[in-house]
């Protein structure tokens, strides 16, 4: 092999060997040019005084515009930054320096990407425990953005901890899972869905209307709170397309079964109304809403509708004196309407008077209407007399909206 030394080159180790050459070695057989020695940790400057390229050993590191000389340096006035591996962990950076003058010091470093000897890549992380981990940024662009011809797609990360997955455009659709038969399975710790809410407080929790092409299947109840929800009332339609409100049945707090709270005496020829009240205890009575008027012995209905009612008026048995008949009817309050009535069989002088008048009949009211009940006999030269209280012959009024 042969070898030959400048003698100006020979106070720094130059040696050339077969057209190699070697710094710092008299055996530069590994390389074409090999070089031994460092100056701080720095090998090699390529651009002195200018913004150059450091070669630097230790942990292998190329530096752009600084080197290492006890301290990391600017080799001119702007940025700087590295390469750099580390070989005791097999460890990859690329890190910035931030800016400075020439000759000053640098700031310490910011690691910008770390790939790790298991193939664990960092963005912005310097100790990546994921095969991609990326720490969020501080650019209008959030944590990634994907950029397509005109528009890009946004991932964030945000300062108060919540994750973003925004569209490119306006009106954009997000697709997840749009692989045939797929599912998508969400809040499986037990969180909560929103749709159009920032703090769902039902496991799924929509801001405005949705609307299924399937069934609806709700396994442990439902609840509709819209509208005036309460006990005992039902959910009726409202209109053709299927809106619908919370309202009581129809013949809810409507029903009464009453008694007579005193005996009528009728005279031949006259009439008079029953006098009804609901304070009359008796077998069965009750007044759901307290709809019935006691001063006036008559039902006020509490809404437009239609109402059934029946009746059973009992009266002390008397000889007739003559002939005639008994008859109920049921009038409005003003007495100008008589909605049905029940008359008993002619009477003879000498018979016994009944005992009993039934009166059923179905009637629509309007909210506010009374309905009262009168007696009127006709049987001559007799007078008749109700019977009244709770007991076995109990005179009785009762009814209930039907609709």
């Amino acid at each position: 092999m042969k070898q030959f030394l400048l003698p100006a080159m020979a106070i720094i180790g130059f040696a050339a060997s077969a057209q190699n050459v070697g710094i710092g070695t008299t055996t530069p057989n590994k390389a074409r040019l090999v070089v031994s020695g460092t100056v701080g940790n720095t090998q090699a400057i390529f651009g002195e005084g200018q913004d150059g390229v450091s070669l630097e050993t230790g942990s292998p590191l190329v530096g752009f515009n600084n080197y290492y000389f006890g301290g990391r340096y600017f080799m001119a006035t702007g940025y700087a930054g590295s390469i750099s591996m580390n070989s005791g962990t097999g460890n990859f950076g690329i890190s910035t320096y931030g800016t400075g003058g020439a000759g000053s010091p640098t700031p310490v470093s910011t690691s910008l990407v770390t790939i790790l000897q298991n193939g664990n890549v960092g963005l912005g992380n310097s100790l990546p425990t994921a095969t991609l981990v990326v720490s969020r940024g501080s650019g209008a662009g959030g944590t990634a953005q994907f950029i397509g011809t005109t528009n890009s797609s946004h991932f964030n990360y945000s300062t108060n901890e919540e994750t973003y997955i925004r569209g490119g455009k306006a009106a954009s659709q997000v697709i997840i899972n749009d692989v045939s038969s797929g599912a998508i399975r969400l809040a499986e710790g037990g969180g909560n869905v929103g749709i159009g809410l920032p703090s769902p407080a039902y496991k799924l929790d929509i801001a405005g209307n949705f609307r299924t092409a399937g069934i609806a299947r709700f396994e442990a109840g439902i609840e509709v709170p819209y509208g005036s929800p309460a006990a005992n009332k039902v959910l009726t339609a409202a209109d053709n397309i299927g809106s619908a409100n919370w309202v009581y049945p129809a013949s809810y707090n409507t029903g009464f079964r009453v008694f007579e709270s005193s005996a009528r005496t009728i005279g031949s020829g006259t009439g008079s109304f029953l006098l009804f009240s609901n304070a009359v205890s008796g077998t069965g009575g009750f007044d759901d809403g307290v709809n019935f008027d006691n001063p006036t012995g008559s039902y006020v209905a509490p809404a437009t509708g239609v109402y059934q009612f029946n009746a059973t008026i009992n009266f002390s048995p008397v000889v007739a004196g003559g002939g005639g008949y008994l008859e109920l009817a049921a009038n409005t309050a003003s007495g100008s309407y008589i909605f049905a009535r029940s008359t008993s069989a002619a009477i003879n002088s000498g018979d016994i008077t009944p005992r009993t008048l039934n009166l059923s009949f179905i009637a629509r009211l309007s909210v506010g209407q009374k309905v009262y009940l009168t007696v009127f006999n006709s049987i001559v030269g007799t007078t008749i007399t109700t019977q009244n209280g709770g007991g076995s012959t109990q005179t009785t009024f009762s009814g209930a909206r039907l609709y």
